[in-house]
């Protein structure tokens, strides 16, 4: 993945766990956070409200295996920018992760285009 996301122009930071990403303290002005649903340990859908908690506004995207309508509403639920079901398409990732790092700080999308998560 961190391969596919520089060959986009994007410069991808990988975490071994979610438990490593949650010791940051800070992330860059412009990021969003590429997670799976199925993580070790914690969900990968309790991502968005532990970050909020800690009072970090990033746009989560999923990338999973798991493309039940249940994991799709639950995605929506905790506020996923986008959902994409494993394989994903190369462009339509790329486009995503562009569009979610157009936010504002209030948390606002500054993109011209309208926002489909699935």
């Amino acid at each position: 993945m961190a391969r596919l996301l520089r060959a986009g122009g994007f410069i991808p930071v990988m975490m071994s766990s979610m438990d490593e990403l949650l010791k940051l303290q800070s992330f860059p002005e412009r990021a969003c956070i590429l997670a799976d649903v199925r993580m070790p340990g914690k969900s990968g859908l309790d991502l968005p409200g532990l970050l909020a908690s800690r009072g970090f506004k990033i746009p989560v995207i999923f990338v999973s295996g798991q493309d039940t309508e249940e994991t799709r509403v639950k995605a929506r639920r905790v506020g996923a920018a986008h959902f994409f079901h494993k394989p994903v398409d190369d462009q339509a990732l790329f486009d995503a992760i562009s569009w979610a790092v157009q936010r504002d700080d209030n948390g606002q999308n500054n993109a011209n285009h309208t926002h489909n998560q699935e």
